[in-house]
């Protein structure tokens, strides 16, 4: 009883290590980070041994933990930047019951955002309403470093009674994390010249691009440029591709521009990871996922560099042809903004 109600913790938060190896840049730290949650007498007698990255060979703490908040103790500190808010990263932990030290949920990847964006980049931002002790635990720790992290399970479970299941509010549980990799909040590459005939974009202070698209008819051909050029890693057809976009259909009435965004992972919980390959998937979606990418938007990832902000202006045959979606008009031109994070080969 008690496994099962534990195992419940997990299930949107601990899904199956993934089949690709990420790589891509990481963000400078900000030089006053703060980190949300501070080590205390329940996290500091936490050890874990093995590699970051790999299930902890062992995990030791004297029972049993009753934690009174979350507690984040460092049990190696890495040395990749300080977790921001909006940066996308990649997590894995497990989760051992604080009063009987036994394993509750085995060593997996952290993705709480997999179902809605079809990836395991997430940022501490978006675990602000579901996961806020995740939240505490992670923003501001440095990417590489094993977390021991103590927290009730009344903070777990806010306002439940799982007295049936043999979990009292008062009880512990304690998570092994390891933040393993990080990606850039946006685009870093040097700032291009805007190509005469595109949409013109212009971005916030976070990054977040805002597209006017002019009041003309649109290109027939595909067309693509770069607004940021960067010199990381160049993306094969086939690579999986950490993403920032923004999809917006060309339309040049005043009514139709107001109504033009189809889709933005900056709206979401955190970066997108897609194939670099056109998908077979239907239009429904109406927008990237690990399921369904246009033949535009393959066009505009191929070639290009981590560090790449792209714009390209796609016809309705590397869109979506003659479906229509919630939000895509049949035969619309859609026009893509793309900020390269990372690429990464699929495991074979």
């Amino acid at each position: 009883m008690r496994r099962s109600a534990a195992l419940t913790v997990c299930a949107g938060l601990v899904l199956t290590l993934a089949a690709c190896s990420p790589s891509g840049a990481g963000s400078d730290a900000a030089a006053d980070c703060t980190p949300l949650a501070q080590p205390g007498t329940s996290s500091s007698t936490v050890t874990a041994t093995g590699d970051i990255g790999s299930a902890p060979a062992s995990v030791a703490f004297p029972t049993p933990l009753k934690p009174a908040d979350v507690e984040v103790s460092t049990i190696v500190e890495g040395d990749g930047p300080r977790v921001q808010p909006r940066q996308g990263i990649t997590a894995a932990a497990s989760i051992v019951d604080g009063k009987t030290g036994e394993t509750l949920a085995q060593y997996a990847r952290v993705a709480p955002n997999s179902r809605t964006t079809g990836s395991e980049v997430f940022t501490t931002a978006s675990l602000r309403e579901g996961l806020p002790y995740l939240e505490k635990a992670m923003e501001c720790m440095p990417v590489g470093s094993r977390l021991a992290v103590a927290v009730p399970v009344a903070t777990v479970f806010p306002g439940q009674d799982l007295s049936a299941q043999g979990l009292e509010p008062t009880d512990g549980l304690v998570l092994i994390v390891d933040i393993t990799s990080s990606f850039p909040e946006r685009a870093t590459g040097d700032p291009q010249p805007a190509p005469a005939g595109f949409p013109s974009v212009v971005t916030t202070d976070d990054g977040i691009p805002g597209v006017t698209i002019p009041p003309s008819t649109p290109p027939a051909e595909y067309r693509d440029a770069l607004l940021r050029a960067g010199d990381g890693d160049e993306v094969a057809e086939g690579d999986v591709v950490t993403m920032q976009y923004t999809g917006v259909v060309w339309g040049t009435s005043t009514s139709a521009q107001k109504q033009a965004v189809f889709g933005s992972s900056w709206t979401g919980g955190g970066p997108l990871q897609v194939p670099a390959a056109a998908s077979a998937g239907g239009a429904s979606a109406g927008a990237p996922s690990a399921a369904v990418v246009t033949p535009g938007l393959a066009k505009a990832l191929v070639g290009k560099h981590v560090g790449d902000q792209v714009i390209a202006v796609v016809p309705p045959g590397d869109g979506f042809g003659d479906q229509a979606t919630a939000k895509v008009p049949a035969g619309s031109t859609l026009v893509y903004v793309v900020d390269i994070l990372g690429t990464s080969k699929q495991s074979k």
